[in-house]
């Protein structure tokens, strides 16, 4: 722990990571994450002279404030240029296969994290998982992967059978994970991506049998899930 947040194992790998991100990708073949980039530029411009203006704003004795922004700028461009690397990197079908198992296996690791650490929480052991990346932002992210798992399964075109059946044990994982997180940002973000995902499938067999599912998978960790209605009713 330093005194701008928490200095963790992604932070070291990150760089090794654009690395050979950045050898893999296509920077000249143009795609959908180029109408991104515009609006990422014009939210880092903005971010930047936010943050250099902050002792102004607000007249703080000394720059604490001003590097602890510029740090967490700096980190957000770093990961920001890892996912549109990424997509660049998404170069053909069987790279696009991989990275959907890749994501599979992430969600797996998320959703059972998720669920080890809010049982424990819940037992009276929080201050020994201080350390695990406060609830909100891994269940933000659990939701994220969620998301864009099931799009895919929605979608099912670019990824085999036993892919699709991967997913749904991934996703019976983050969901269950992140029921019984404490982070409630996660929940509005997911409940958000559904409703989206829904909107734009119609009603497609895949999309009428998530809008039942959820439901029925929501009352059924409220019966029979003390942690997940503890956190509910709180």
């Amino acid at each position: 722990v330093t005194e701008f947040g928490t200095f963790e194992l992604s932070d070291v790998l990150i760089g090794p990571y654009l690395v050979l991100v950045w050898l893999a990708a296509d920077l000249k073949r143009r795609t959908l994450i180029d109408k991104v980039a515009p609006m990422a530029l014009v939210f880092i411009v903005w971010a930047l002279v936010s943050t250099l203006l902050i002792n102004v704003r607000y007249d703080y004795a000394d720059n604490h404030y001003l590097y602890f922004g510029l740090y967490k700028l700096a980190k957000f461009v770093l990961y920001g240029l890892a996912g549109f690397l990424t997509s660049r990197a998404l170069v053909d079908d069987r790279t696009r296969r991989d990275f959907a198992r890749s994501l599979v296996m992430a969600a797996l690791v998320v959703g059972i994290g998720l669920a080890t650490v809010g049982q424990k929480s819940n037992a009276g052991t929080r201050d020994i998982f201080a350390g695990y990346k406060a609830s909100n932002g891994i269940s933000v992210m659990a939701a994220m992967l969620a998301c864009y798992l099931c799009g895919l399964w929605l979608r099912r075109k670019g990824i085999g059978n036993w892919t699709r059946k991967f997913i749904l044990v991934a996703l019976c994982a983050l969901v269950f994970g992140s029921a019984i997180s404490e982070g409630r940002g996660g929940w509005v973000a997911g409940i958000a991506g559904l409703l989206y995902l829904c909107y734009q499938g119609g009603l497609r067999r895949g999309v009428v049998a998530l809008i039942v599912g959820a439901p029925v998978m929501i009352s059924l960790l409220y019966a029979y899930s003390p942690v997940f209605r503890n956190r509910l009713e709180f």
